[in-house]
């Protein structure tokens, strides 16, 4: 789940297709571990040596995010008022508690329906979109 096939991902310059891959990616993986990632979850309730494993996966995730963010701020493509570990934060969480919504609660989503989403979100809040992806 730390590396779900972005070594597959495309060499391009465009942002907004890397975030897309990247989360095509994860939401790819999780689905293929819904089962395992529930029982991680669980036992990690209740047992420290899983909440720390859990910890460190978060924690990879948003340090990956978090230079991925600043990486884009002093290129001159994302906002430079946002806080690149919070927003790496924010933006981790949202796409791990989706994956956990719609591949684990239930939900009549596509995975691309999925990517398609949390992609728009990503970009919309690094101040990444495309100027055609914008609401009128």
């Amino acid at each position: 789940m730390l590396h779900p096939g972005t070594g597959r991902i495309e060499a391009t310059d465009d942002p907004i297709a890397i975030i897309a891959a990247s989360n095509r990616a994860y939401f790819e993986a999780f689905r293929r571990n819904a089962k395992l990632n529930v029982l991680l979850q669980q036992v990690a309730a209740v047992d420290p040596r899983f909440r720390d494993m859990r910890r460190a996966r978060s924690e990879a995730f948003v340090a990956r995010n978090s230079r991925a963010i600043r990486d884009l701020q002093e290129r001159g493509l994302a906002d430079r008022d946002v806080d690149p570990e919070l927003a790496a934060m924010a933006l981790s969480g949202m796409v791990a508690r989706l994956a956990y919504d719609v591949f684990v609660i239930g939900g009549p989503e596509t995975v691309e329906d999925v990517v398609a989403t949390a992609t728009r979100l990503w970009t919309n809040a690094l101040g990444l979109t495309e100027p055609a992806l914008r609401a009128d």
